[in-house]
């Protein structure tokens, strides 16, 4: 299924895959150093299903970190 939807949007949108795997990277190498340098609060606006705070736990130190979207989002 998933090469299916891959194909259908490389066919409508040529690199909308590649430019989001492009996007995730850049967000999380601004996260993970924000995570190194150990700043003491992170917000994240329009959050979603941002899974940031999830996927590098390990790597949180003191860091608080706020996800922020619409309330219905949120719920």
């Amino acid at each position: 299924m998933r090469r299916f939807v891959l194909n259908k949007l490389q066919k409508k949108v040529p690199g909308t895959y590649e430019y989001l795997l492009a996007r995730t990277k850049y967000f999380d190498d601004i996260f993970k150093k924000g995570l190194d340098e150990n700043i003491s609060q992170m917000i994240i606006l329009g959050a979603g299903y941002d899974t940031r705070s999830l996927r590098f736990k390990n790597l949180i130190q003191d860091t608080r970190i706020f996800e922020l979207d619409a309330p219905t989002t949120q719920r």
